[in-house]
């Protein structure tokens, strides 16, 4: 792998003058120079960045070497496209935690416990404060006595859903 060559710094605009001192065309190749000075730092890193590539390659990290990663923050991390896929629960932490606490109070603790027991994915380093950030901020919910609940009205959605589903009564509406 060739040495990356060390930068060699062109003189800039003549010495001992100011920028409102420089005509049009000194200011132009100045810009010119800097572009220059920048293109030829960019390759330098993009070079030490495929070396670090390959290195990572040889270990296994092979979304990195690969160029699989995509772009982005979690791209220039090298974190592969799969470390960077965001889970997706088939229901909010919110949904989650209504079904928890219909009918009973819970601790924010007990309501994180409940939710990651009814299979809620999470990868928060602080769970129990997630869920009481949640509960904190929605109307749906009310502390009493240091624990959650629900406020009155309040029903899980999936309840709902299926009471049409398994109802005998509905029969007549169809005409059956």
């Amino acid at each position: 792998m060739p040495v990356p060559r060390p930068l060699t710094r062109r003189p800039a605009a003549p010495v001992g003058l100011s920028v409102n001192q420089l005509s049009l065309a000194e200011l132009h190749q100045e810009v010119l120079r800097r572009v220059r000075v920048l293109q030829e730092k960019k390759g330098e890193l993009l070079r030490e960045l495929e070396r670090i590539d390959a290195e990572l390659a040889a270990i296994g990290d092979i979304g990195a070497a690969t160029g699989t990663a995509g772009s982005g923050r979690s791209a220039a991390l090298g974190l592969s496209s799969a470390a960077r896929t965001r889970r997706i629960n088939a229901r909010s932490l919110k949904d989650v935690l209504i079904s928890a606490l219909h009918g009973r109070a819970m601790t924010t603790r007990e309501a994180a416990e409940a939710a990651l027991a009814a299979g809620y994915v999470t990868s928060s380093q602080n769970f129990v404060n997630s869920v009481g950030v949640a509960m904190n901020g929605d109307d749906r919910f009310e502390r009493v006595d240091g624990k959650w609940q629900l406020r009155p009205g309040v029903e899980p959605a999936d309840l709902h859903d299926d009471d049409d589903d398994d109802d005998d009564d509905d029969d007549d509406a169809y005409g059956a």
